[in-house]
């Protein structure tokens, strides 16, 4: 992914290509907070996927707590044949993210709507100086925002310390269709900088994901490595694409 972000006015464009073809999208239009929080901005596509070429659309609002942790995103996606909106609300006590929950109704011309939901919720050490976060955005925080724009500054502040734990229950037109409980483990470096944080299903011999942090001095970077993800019915083009590429 090639990202650019630029200022007066804030507009952000990015961009790929794979085997199958190429991509690119552009926020505009983007109104800010007090604290430079992104609340709205309008955004295009263009999508070509295997010799066939997609526009889109989209809106997309936020809201945020007093304390600067983002509480609601939504999202409006628009194409020639289908339309997809998200609801995704986020609960913080104390400081601390412990619930993510995306609500998703997709319509498609010819074939209905359907609607999903997906809910993580995260566990911490009762010890409030255990495992301190230094500025890592948790994965599941992403969701229709990549991870540039969350480390940019542009959607609030992260959580304070570093989960414990995750559960994931997916459910679709009302039945629970997948469910999955991790065993977070997060180590650090000689700076007492977060370098990595794994997931690990309960009796596993091996870590499901590892997530990896590198730092240029004041911002974190971040890699991981295999994902065991759920299956999902893919959609076409764009979204199929992301959500592989999202882990959704």
């Amino acid at each position: 992914l090639n990202f650019t972000i630029s200022q007066n006015p804030l507009v952000i464009n990015s961009s790929w290509t794979d085997e199958y073809g190429g991509f690119t999208e552009t926020y505009n239009n983007i109104q800010v907070n007090g604290s430079g929080f992104i609340t709205s901005a309008n955004y295009t596509g263009t999508d070509t996927y295997e010799g066939e070429t997609d526009h889109y659309t989209a809106t997309a609002t936020a809201q945020y707590d007093a304390d600067g942790h983002i509480t609601e995103k939504k999202v409006n996606m628009r194409d020639e044949e289908s339309t997809d909106n998200w609801t995704i609300t986020y609960t913080w006590t104390d400081g601390n993210l412990t619930r993510i929950v995306i609500n998703e109704q997709y319509t498609e011309s010819g074939y209905g709507t359907e609607n999903s939901t997906e809910t993580y919720e995260y566990t911490y050490d009762p010890d409030p100086a255990k495992n301190p976060n230094t500025g890592i955005y948790l994965y599941e925080m992403w969701y229709q925002t990549y991870d540039f724009m969350w480390y940019a500054g542009l959607l609030g502040k992260t959580t304070r310390n570093m989960p414990t734990g995750m559960t994931c229950v997916y459910t679709e037109d009302g039945s629970e269709t997948y469910r999955q409980t991790y065993t977070f483990t997060t180590s650090y470096n000689s700076d007492n900088a977060v370098a990595s944080l794994e997931y690990r299903t309960p009796g596993a011999s091996y870590p499901s994901r590892i997530f990896t942090y590198g730092y240029d001095g004041t911002n974190p970077q971040t890699s991981y490595a295999s994902w065991q993800k759920k299956g999902m019915e893919a959609k076409k083009g764009f979204r199929a694409r992301l959500k592989e590429r999202m882990g959704k």
